[in-house]
């Protein structure tokens, strides 16, 4: 086996990026547990209520992002109001706030590459005075 020498900074970023990819990963698991059951509760059945006496018409979709149930009411005279309906109005801000942490986890990770390409660090047992011929 050989034994190839890199540069610290490769390594950082390697681990940054691993980092960055496992909360991103971890977000979208936690987003998909909390999302998917919350639309297959009975509760969104009573969230788009049709009012018949007014002669309105309800259709309910439900949206991915931000999580909810999409209420569009239409009356007889054609006219539509669409208007959301937010299942769990905290998990979008800790969506948002898990994957701004994979994004400056990514950033640092970077500039810690680049700091240590840019410091031109030597091989182990070689000394920055040293030349190479």
């Amino acid at each position: 086996m050989r034994d190839v020498y890199q540069p610290p900074g490769r390594s950082r970023l390697r681990i940054a990026i691993a980092a960055a990819a496992v909360l991103i990963g971890i977000t979208g698991v936690l987003y998909l547990l909390l999302v998917v059951p919350a639309w297959y509760s009975g509760a969104q059945l009573e969230a788009c209520p049709t009012d018949y006496a007014k002669g309105t018409h309800t259709r309910q979709h439900f949206a991915l992002w931000p999580p909810g149930v999409e209420c569009t009411h239409e009356n007889k005279a054609g006219e539509s109001v669409s208007q959301l309906k937010p299942d769990l109005p905290w998990l979008k801000w800790t969506t948002l706030g898990l994957l701004t942490s994979a994004a400056a986890i990514l950033v640092v990770g970077l500039v810690a590459a680049i700091a240590d390409a840019r410091g031109a660090l030597p091989r182990p047992g070689q000394s920055r005075g040293a030349s190479s011929g």
